[in-house]
């Protein structure tokens, strides 16, 4: 194998200590909420999403807003944080250190930690058909 046609895609992983610095919330639930929040209406949006399997954004989950440039380890994060619950909206899988596929809004368990991939909440507004997918997806995470 000729080694300069080996390129595999390099990135920095930041420390999880500087993205829970950034976060906000409480997280008394242990659920880490990780968003690509644009504007206020997503925001909103994300608010109603956890209200409506009753948490509280303020002091049940740990929120971090993410960027396209934000890169640091999933698991590691939880185990800083000593959160079991992730909701990932608008965040690649390979931007949190994980590399292998996960289906949008099939609830998934990695290494004990449970969780939900879905599409930004900018698209999520907007469509009917994302918005009964995480719906029926945040059902059987937290089932009542």
């Amino acid at each position: 194998m000729n080694l300069s046609q080996f390129s595999p895609e390099l990135f920095l992983i930041s420390p999880s200590g500087e993205m829970v610095e950034q976060a906000r919330g409480s997280n008394e639930k242990k659920i880490a909420v990780i968003a690509k929040i644009e504007d206020d209406p997503d925001m909103d949006l994300l608010s109603k999403i956890l209200k409506s399997v009753e948490l509280d954004d303020t002091k049940d989950v740990l929120l971090l807003k993410s960027t396209p440039a934000t890169r640091f380890s999933l698991i590691d994060l939880c185990r800083q944080t000593d959160s079991h619950t992730v909701l990932l909206f608008g965040i690649p899988p390979n931007q949190l250190g994980l590399q292998f596929r996960l289906k949008k809004y099939t609830p998934f368990d990695i290494n004990g930690i449970k969780g939900i991939w879905a599409d930004p909440l900018t698209e999520i507004r907007d469509s009917r058909e994302l918005k009964t997918a995480l719906w029926s997806s945040l059902k059987s995470l937290f089932p009542n």
